[in-house]
C-alpha cells in the first residue's frame, strides 16, 4: 500500500481511491522478471523490508502489478452510526489470478467480544468483496 497522492486524494470535497499500476513506473516485465520496486517514503507498512520487492521468474517472485491506498481513522475520526457508500470499478475477472490477488475490499470487520472469547461470538460484523 501506498500514501502516494496518486492513490489517494480529496477533490471537489469527495474522497477518491484510485489504483495505480506498477508498469507504469518500472515497465510490464520487470513486474516478473529482473525489475524492483521501493516504495520508499510512500509505504505505509510498520515493516520497512515490505516496502520493497524484486522480481524473479525463476523463483515466482513477482512485483505487486498495482498499487492502492490505505485509509486508517485511528486517533483522527471516528463514525458510531451511519453509512459509507461505494461506487468503485472493480475487474470483471480474475486477470491477476485467484483470491486475493484480485482484490479485495473490506469496508468493516468489528469483533465486540471479551479479551477472551474462544471463536467468533457475540457483536461480530463482517462485510468483504473478494
Amino acid at each position: 500500500m501506498t500514501a502516494s497522492d496518486s492513490n489517494l486524494f480529496m477533490q471537489n470535497g469527495e474522497l477518491y481511491i484510485l489504483p495505480t499500476l506498477t508498469s507504469d513506473a518500472i515497465g510490464k516485465a520487470a513486474i516478473l522478471d529482473g525489475g524492483s520496486f521501493n516504495l520508499s517514503d510512500d509505504c505505509t507498512s510498520n515493516n520497512k523490508t515490505a516496502c520493497s520487492v524484486k522480481s524473479n521468474n525463476q523463483t515466482g517472485a513477482t512485483i505487486q502489478p498495482v498499487q492502492y491506498a490505505r485509509i486508517s481513522t485511528i486517533n483522527s475520526a471516528t463514525i458510531a452510526f451511519g453509512k459509507v457508500e461505494v461506487r468503485a470499478k472493480l475487474p470483471q475477472d480474475n486477470k491477476y489470478g485467484a483470491w486475493p490477488l484480485s482484490g479485495e475490499i473490506d469496508i468493516m470487520e468489528s469483533l465486540g467480544n471479551g479479551i477472551s472469547y474462544p471463536a467468533l461470538g457475540s457483536n461480530f460484523v463482517r462485510s468483504t468483496l473478494n
